[in-house]
């Protein structure tokens, strides 16, 4: 397994401001943290990722929350998406929200990450342009 140090802050370009740094949570021993990936990687994307590591700090699996896609008429660092909170709930599942917004339950057990119904949260508005797909 390999180990993996989680980044204390993340400096993607000049062109967006690094993620909020999102504290991991510990849950029936293991450790659940966002995981920054590559476009090329294993899930296609770079944020909207989520590993469960164990005691010594290796990546036992991980996850995408959420889908990512890329426009290729836009620069891909602008368009990155990472997490903005990540909560245990009493069920044991998971709530992260992301820099737009949208709230997804992550059961771990299952490894299942479904989107909630879409809520206002205080201070979304304008914090990420939101694109049409459908041109």
């Amino acid at each position: 397994m390999k180990k993996t140090p989680l980044p204390k802050r993340v400096s993607i370009s000049a062109s967006r401001p690094p993620p909020v740094l999102t504290a991991p949570v510990t849950l029936d021993g293991l450790r659940y943290a966002p995981m920054f990936g590559h476009p090329d990687g294993e899930h296609g994307q770079v944020g909207g990722l989520l590993a469960a590591y164990d005691a010594d700090g290796h990546v036992l699996w991980s996850i995408k929350v959420f889908d990512n896609r890329r426009r290729d008429d836009l620069e891909g660092d602008v368009q990155d998406v990472f997490f903005r909170s990540m909560d245990v709930q009493p069920d044991g599942r998971l709530l992260i929200v992301n820099e737009v917004g949208q709230r997804f339950l992550v059961d771990v057990k299952t490894r299942t990450s479904v989107l909630l119904p879409a809520e206002q949260i205080e201070g979304d508005k304008g914090l990420r342009p939101q694109h049409d797909d459908s041109e």
